[in-house]
C-alpha cells in the first residue's frame, strides 16, 4: 500500500538554549533524517522536506497500516512531529472502479429504458 505522509515539527514552546538545540539536533533530528535518507535510498519512500520549513512530505510504501506505524515510531523525532497520513489508491485501481461504476449505471439505465421497466 502507498501512503501520503506529512509531518510538521511541533514547537517546544519558549526559546531553547543553544545547548538544548544542539541536543535535539544530535539526538532526534539528525538520526531521524539519516533513517529517512536510508529509506529513500532503498526506494521505500519518496519525497522530502520543504525548504525553509521544519516539515516534509513523503509517499511511503508499506504492506499494512501496522507496518507504516512501526516505521514512523522508530524515528527518534516521532513524538516531536505532528503526523498526517492518508492511504493512496493507485490510478489503475481508481480507473477500474470508475469502469465498474459506469457499467452498473449503464445496466441500470437499460433496465429503466426497457418496456415495463
Amino acid at each position: 500500500m502507498r501512503y501520503l505522509v506529512t509531518a510538521e515539527w511541533v514547537e517546544l514552546g519558549a526559546l531553547l538554549s543553544p545547548e538544548q538545540v544542539i541536543g535535539i539536533l544530535d539526538q532526534t533530528v539528525g538520526p531521524s533524517l539519516e533513517m529517512i535518507a536510508q529509506w529513500e535510498e532503498e526506494g521505500t519512500i519518496h519525497g522530502g522536506t520543504f525548504p525553509g520549513e521544519r516539515a516534509g512530505a513523503w509517499v511511503i510504501e508499506a504492506d499494512s497500516n501496522e507496518e507504516l506505524d512501526g516505521m514512523l515510531n522508530t524515528l527518534p523525532f516521532w513524538g516531536q512531529m505532528k503526523w498526517h497520513i492518508r492511504p493512496l489508491q493507485t490510478s489503475r485501481s481508481k480507473l477500474e472502479g470508475q469502469r465498474g461504476l459506469r457499467e452498473q449505471l449503464s445496466n441500470a439505465a437499460q433496465v429503466q429504458a426497457a418496456p415495463g421497466g
